[in-house]
């Protein structure tokens, strides 16, 4: 035989699979089709949720000079970011700074509940060694020395290349 009359008949063969087995070769492109839908729409909500948690934190207002201490209820509208968007990478933000503002407005035990909550939610972020910092410095704040130089062993032994690393050896050197 030579070569058309062989793509032929594997064409008619293949025609003649499809007429057998059309309609589970429908249902099969149905299926197919409905999932990536599904999947398309899940991808689609969650990078506009997202974008509406990033909003939502832009949206915050915060002093310009940073020697100019936040407004009363900035912390609360972080936290409110972190409760509204949990999951999302500017929720997890918004939990980082709700305890920085916390801690620079003198309240210590709030403060290390948001790094707390923070290292508990967003363990692979790679603000973790921040939010363990957070607790070392309220704990520290709240003159629990033996706490606080634990909790910046800790650090120092886990997160020994992160941004803050040579804060944390300033205040194991002062403890």
């Amino acid at each position: 035989m030579d070569a058309p009359a062989t793509q032929s008949a594997g064409l008619i063969k293949l025609l003649a699979w499809f007429e057998v087995n059309k309609k589970r070769v429908l249902i099969g492109a149905g299926v197919a089709l409905v999932v990536g839908l599904g999947i398309f729409l899940a991808v689609n909500y969650q990078s506009q949720h997202e974008v509406r948690a990033s909003e939502a934190l832009s949206e915050v207002k915060v002093p310009m000079s940073p020697m100019t201490p936040p407004a009363p209820g900035t912390a609360d509208a972080y936290l409110k970011v972190a409760r509204d968007y949990k999951g999302t990478q500017a929720g997890g933000r918004a939990l980082i700074l709700a305890g920085t503002t916390l801690f620079v407005q003198g309240q210590y035990d709030d403060a290390q509940k948001a790094f707390e909550q923070f290292a508990r939610d967003y363990p692979a972020s790679p603000f973790v060694s921040e939010a363990l910092f957070g607790v070392a410095s309220c704990l520290d704040a709240k003159k629990k020395t033996a706490e606080a130089t634990a909790k910046f062993e800790e650090l120092r032994r886990r997160y020994g290349k992160s941004s803050v690393m040579d804060e944390t050896k300033l205040a194991l050197a002062r403890l």
